[in-house]
């Protein structure tokens, strides 16, 4: 009498191993906009794409390049991404110049990677105040311009466009 039970309980247990199955054979398709081109920092990603774990979880995952973190947002806006890498900075910027709704779900940097490059042979900037009057190059998706702008004004300084 006692075998009915164990057959249906065995019967069940088969169909949800199917089931699952079935369900992680599924993928959920996903495109997750880098910041720049693939770079060093962005490693993880393509390790994780490379050894199969994005699968295992159920995604699809395709990873996409951008020409600064304001094209990455974009791409999200637009709905060509559905996950973007950006810093705090970049989102604080997209949100308020413009309808953007974009949020942020995970940190990855402690601090933004900023950087003020200058030619010794040139402006030779060593400090905030020699950034006055100077031309400020970034790249043409990016919000590194406003950033530093950002960070001028908050010294006090005078940033030229």
């Amino acid at each position: 009498m006692r075998i009915r039970p164990l057959l249906a309980f065995a019967a069940l247990m088969t169909t949800l191993v199917a089931l699952a199955s079935e369900a992680q054979a599924q993928t959920t398709p996903v495109t997750f906009s880098l910041d720049f081109r693939a770079l060093g920092r962005h490693a993880a990603w393509y390790v994780a794409l490379e050894k199969g774990y994005y699968k295992q979880a159920g995604l699809d995952v395709t990873i996409i390049p951008s020409q600064g973190t304001a094209q990455a947002i974009q791409s999200v806006e637009a709905k060509a991404a559905q996950f973007a890498f950006s810093d705090v900075a970049g989102l604080v910027a997209a949100r308020a110049n413009s309808q953007a709704t974009a949020k942020m779900v995970a940190v990855i940097y402690q601090k933004s990677p900023y950087a003020i490059f200058s030619l010794r042979s040139g402006a030779n900037v060593t400090k905030p105040e020699q950034l006055e009057n100077l031309e400020i190059a970034s790249g043409v998706g990016s919000f590194t311009q406003k950033v530093i702008e950002a960070f001028m004004k908050s010294k006090g300084l005078k940033a030229t466009r």
